[in-house]
């Protein structure tokens, strides 16, 4: 009878024990799934963002941190020409080339795409902005070797923590925003992060808020250049302007709301609604029976 139970709660605990082991397989692959990239093996973004907040919590003294965001220009273009897998064996290379092989880094994850986030240690600016090129330029030589026709090319944003207590969500927002207005100006290589850059985007990022409102409002004015005869000294046509002018009486100039909207793509609302204006314009004239002439938008 002794034996009889024995053998029986033998058999119970190790059934227990084989579904428990089967249970710790299949927790640790979805923790890895959760954590890590399936395609570099480098964190994934929120597990990046506890494991470098972690890092600063850490407040270790004599150590300065930094972010560097990077991403590939004309990635896009690599993948239809040498097809995903190829380019899924550049982007583990990559994550090879800042995660293993350099020293310096302390946190690696692909946010998306190929778009990568970095933490490495940094003495100075300018000791991370050389490190930054070496490991960028190496990169392009031996993928250039590889792909001649590849036109792959790295844009990398840079920011060095000088305040840890600011958090590190600052941090890879402010290394976010200098590789942006890198890219933006259509340029590639490194772009350390300053200050001024926060205030201009979050500027730029108001104005397209905005933008909806002041159509809504009949806040951009029509302002007509007029274009003179030489010969006869009467107005032959005039260029149609842009004005904004908000309702409390403040005038955004243009070179502040054009270019963030030709950037984003929302230049095009405004067109169609200055169309609209220098139409209406033409109508009241054409009714009273004045004479109407060109007029360029």
């Amino acid at each position: 009878s002794e034996k009889q139970s024995l053998s029986l709660i033998s058999r119970i605990i190790s059934n227990y024990m084989g579904r428990k082991l089967a249970y710790d397989r299949i927790a640790h692959k979805i923790e890895l799934m959760k954590s890590k990239d399936e395609v570099t093996g480098l964190l994934k973004y929120d597990k990046f963002k506890e494991v470098a907040q972690s890092i600063l919590n850490q407040n270790n003294p004599g150590i300065q941190y930094a972010i560097v965001s990077t991403d590939f220009a004309h990635f896009k273009y690599f993948n239809e020409v040498y097809g995903f897998r190829k380019g899924d064996e550049v982007l583990c290379e990559f994550a090879n080339l800042v995660a293993k092989y350099n020293p310096r880094t302390v946190a690696a994850c692909r946010d998306y795409a190929d778009n990568f986030l970095v933490m490495v240690m940094a003495k100075s600016a300018e000791e991370l902005l050389n490190n930054i090129i070496h490991y960028n330029k190496t990169f392009m030589a031996n993928q250039n070797e590889r792909f001649m026709d590849s036109k792959l090319e790295l844009c990398s944003g840079a920011y060095i923590i000088t305040n840890p207590e600011a958090g590190i969500v600052q941090a890879l927002d402010n290394a976010n925003t200098a590789r942006k207005i890198l890219k933006e100006k259509s340029k590639t290589g490194v772009l350390m992060f300053e200050p001024s850059m926060r205030v201009n985007r979050m500027r730029e990022l108001a104005i397209l808020h905005m933008l909806e409102e002041a159509i809504g409002n009949s806040e951009f004015k029509l302002y007509l250049q007029p274009k003179w005869s030489l010969e006869t000294g009467k107005i032959v046509g005039a260029e149609g302007l842009a004005r904004w002018e908000k309702q409390n009486g403040e005038i955004v100039a243009p070179g502040e709301f054009i270019p963030p909207l030709e950037k984003s793509g929302k230049i095009v609302k405004l067109d169609f609604y200055m169309y609209e204006k220098v139409l209406r314009q033409q109508r009241k004239w054409l009714n009273v029976g004045f004479p109407v002439v060109p007029i360029s938008v």
